[in-house]
């Protein structure tokens, strides 16, 4: 099946559901959350079998050690509709939990698992309230920078859908300045402060999924290298892929899969 024909939903499950716009009454740190508990028993992650908007959670389950599934459903099964009746709000990605519940949302089931996954011995979910906000901007931002993508599924010609692509990410262009504007608040080592948090762990997923060839398609789109052109966010970008589990991980999962959108990851 040709990508063109997929409704937009295949790789934007946010569509649907507005973002909430009061989570003060919600934990926000790993230590304001004393009744936390690490979940227990086996999730079953759903969505299609490219590292789109479901790969940080897929990501996050294997680094903190999580009994799990990868349940990669392909578009005929999703098109078939039985799945996407049993989700939620008829989207993916989603989490089946042990006890029969639904984790959906990408960044909210990202900020939920980053609780439970230390990397260097430090949570992905920072303690500090002002850094955690920092790293949503950033996140946040990100999603703008693929919302200004997105638009250009709805062009049917394929010369103008690739002409539109590019012209973004050239000079002056929407996701340049995105871009430019996240390189300047982009810390020296990490995406923010002094520590990996789900921000670096978000933006290594995104990045490598622009790069992957699937924004590519047809070409010749935005050039795959347009990460080097920002230092500070390769930098991030690099040292979390850099990661032995990272990139064990990403050498299995291109192994299975043998999925040409996983092999940057796997180098």
């Amino acid at each position: 099946m040709s990508k063109d024909s997929l409704d937009l939903d295949l790789i934007h499950e946010e569509g649907v559901t507005p973002k909430p716009k009061h989570e003060s009454s919600m934990p926000q740190t790993a230590d304001r959350a004393p009744k936390a508990q690490r979940p227990r028993g086996k999730i079953v992650m759903h969505y299609f079998p490219f590292p789109a908007m479901g790969e940080p959670v897929r990501l996050l389950l294997e680094l903190g050690g999580f009994d799990w599934e990868d349940k990669r459903v392909s578009f005929a099964e999703w098109k078939e509709g039985t799945l996407k009746k049993q989700a939620t709000w008829g989207q993916m990605p989603f989490c089946l939990m042990a006890d029969g519940t639904q984790l959906t949302q990408s960044r909210a089931m990202t900020k939920y698992f980053a609780h439970f996954v230390d990397i260097n011995g430090t949570c992905l979910f920072p303690s500090d309230p002002l850094l955690a906000f920092r790293v949503d901007e950033l996140v946040d931002s990100l999603e703008d920078l693929l919302n200004k993508l997105r638009k250009s599924f709805a062009i049917a010609d394929p010369k103008e859908k690739s002409d539109a692509r590019e012209k973004l990410f050239a000079a002056g262009g929407e996701c340049t300045q995105l871009l430019t504007k996240m390189e300047g608040v982009c810390g020296d080592r990490f995406l923010c402060g002094n520590q990996f948090t789900y921000g670096d762990l978000y933006f290594y997923v995104i990045v490598s999924f622009l790069q992957c060839g699937f924004w590519q398609d047809p070409a010749p789109g935005f050039s795959v290298d347009f990460i080097d052109a920002y230092p500070k966010l390769k930098g991030a970008v690099s040292r979390f892929g850099a990661l032995p589990k990272v990139k064990s991980y990403y050498s299995k999962v291109h192994g299975e899969t043998k999925s040409p959108f996983y092999a940057s990851m796997a180098k």
